[in-house]
């Protein structure tokens, strides 16, 4: 799957490494914008659920 999206962005090497970055910089700033807080409601966060022991 990921060598199909290397082979179908356009230009050499160095202008598709860019693009990559760009293409997964807005998928995580669309993740953390937009899904996260549509499923926030969802999920039940217990704050006495911790790892750490004090």
């Amino acid at each position: 799957m990921y060598s199909r999206i290397w082979r179908l962005l356009p230009g050499g090497t160095a202008v598709k490494l860019v693009l990559s970055l760009v293409l997964l910089t807005l998928a995580g700033l669309f993740l953390w914008q937009v899904v996260f807080p549509l499923l926030e409601p969802h999920v039940d966060l217990d704050p006495t659920m911790s790892l750490a022991t004090t």
